[in-house]
């Protein structure tokens, strides 16, 4: 689990390829510190298991469904990524709770500026708008934004100086393939009113169930 606070800006060292996947050699050694082999890590919003760590450099592997839901597959040697330890008892929660499952990849659609801010618009898959409403949270890349505006398929996230100065978003053209994870508490929201709305369906309640053999 994770909180969509970026620790630090890493960069992809190394790219080899696996049967069926590739290994990523990522520098980030503010990041480094705080794993061990085994260990769970957001690369730009994706969770990794740490499987080499070598001083301010680790590795991790890329397989199947990641590199098909995620921009992982198409991460080359220079590549700027958003790098975040794993949550643990006790920190603190910046941002919001952030599983590092990616729901899909987007693309930037727009990039205007707001006087010191940045106006980040994405254009969003439609399956999955009905988890997100002005003012809620979305993770772009691993990075904990809330949105300020929905417009047909377009999300629009205010992007403060301080995080766009230290993520990749400084990096951003219009174009660009970012990793989207819709807010948590926003999808369990929607799978209970499916429940309420269809309780002898897929979303069957443990009150429904009990009725059948009653």
């Amino acid at each position: 689990m994770f909180t969509g606070i970026v620790g630090e800006v890493g960069s992809v060292r190394g790219v080899e390829q696996l049967a069926g996947g590739v290994e990523l050699a990522v520098e980030g050694p503010l990041t480094a510190r705080r794993l061990s082999i085994g260990a769970s890590v957001s690369l730009s919003g994706v969770c990794q298991t740490v499987v080499r760590l070598d001083g301010p450099e680790f590795r991790v592997q890329a397989v199947g469904t990641t590199l098909e839901r995620t921009t992982l597959g198409r991460l080359s040697v220079g590549k700027r990524v958003n790098l975040e330890a794993s949550l643990r008892a006790g920190d603190d929660i910046g941002g919001h709770l952030v599983t590092g499952h990616v729901d899909a990849t987007a693309r930037v659609s727009r990039l205007d500026g707001q006087g010191e801010a940045l106006l980040l618009s994405i254009d969003l898959p439609r399956d999955l708008l009905r988890f997100t409403a002005p003012r809620g949270a979305i993770a772009i890349d691993g990075i904990s934004l809330t949105v300020a505006d929905v417009r047909a398929s377009e999300v629009t996230i205010s992007v403060i100086p301080h995080t766009r100065d230290h993520t990749t978003v400084r990096n951003y053209r219009v174009g660009d393939e970012v990793n989207v994870e819709v807010d948590l508490l926003a999808r369990y929201v929607d799978r209970l009113l499916e429940q309420r709305a269809h309780p002898s369906g897929p979303g069957l309640t443990l009150e429904a169930l009990a009725g059948r053999f009653a």
